[in-house]
């Protein structure tokens, strides 16, 4: 079974803006480190922390907008079951992990591990001491923005599938759901990346408040 090697914290450092076809995304640059900026104070205190699990996801731009997410709001390890198609090595001239991110894989500052099968990821996380959190229209979801009822704890987070959902495999592995209210009339439905932006950075949020610092 794998294990996450022991890795040292992703230097903490002000953020730059990078253009791409997919729109405007807010991450972490490894080289412009300034030890005494408000952002390099948050992230050293960021205790509990998060995690990503990508599974069941269909669209390879969705995978790699889930990868820039998890980066900018603090995440050092993404779990991934299955997902044959998309091509995480890094070190490959032919990776489908955006061209930003692969210098915090190959210098060891973002770890991806991957499982066959969802099931063993799952069981590897729970190991680890680490909660998973499904992100469901369910009628058990906590609301994202109840705090505090609903984070506790280093959490990993798993997304939905971009047309059905969480199928019930993934449900019944989850130790609980989280969900994002709308308040528009249209259909209850959100981009999975633009979803898992908005946990995250409640969940940052979280991490930097006055009961877990």
């Amino acid at each position: 079974m794998p294990t996450i090697p022991t890795y040292r914290y992703l230097k903490p450092q002000p953020v730059h803006n990078h253009n791409n076809r997919l729109g405007l995304y807010t991450i972490p640059n490894p080289f412009d480190y300034k030890p005494n900026s408000v952002s390099s104070r948050n992230t050293r205190n960021m205790k509990e922390q998060p995690y990503i699990i990508i599974a069941n996801i269909s669209k390879k731009p969705n995978i790699r907008c889930l990868i820039k997410n998890a980066v900018a709001f603090g995440v050092k390890t993404i779990f991934v079951a299955g997902q044959r198609k998309f091509n995480f090595d890094a070190s490959d001239e032919k990776s489908d992990i955006p061209k930003i991110i692969k210098p915090l894989i190959i210098e060891g500052h973002l770890k991806i591990v991957q499982f066959e099968k969802i099931k063993e990821c799952i069981e590897h996380i729970h190991s680890l001491g680490i909660k998973v959190i499904g992100v469901e229209i369910d009628e058990t979801a906590v609301d994202v923005e109840d705090t505090d009822n609903c984070f506790s704890g280093d959490t990993a987070f798993m997304m939905g599938n971009e047309g059905t959902g969480m199928n019930e495999k993934q449900m019944s592995l989850c130790d609980g759901f989280v969900k994002i209210s709308q308040y528009g009339g249209g259909t209850a439905s959100l981009n999975v990346s633009i979803a898992a932006g908005i946990i995250l950075q409640r969940f940052y949020a979280y991490s930097q408040s006055k009961d877990c610092l």
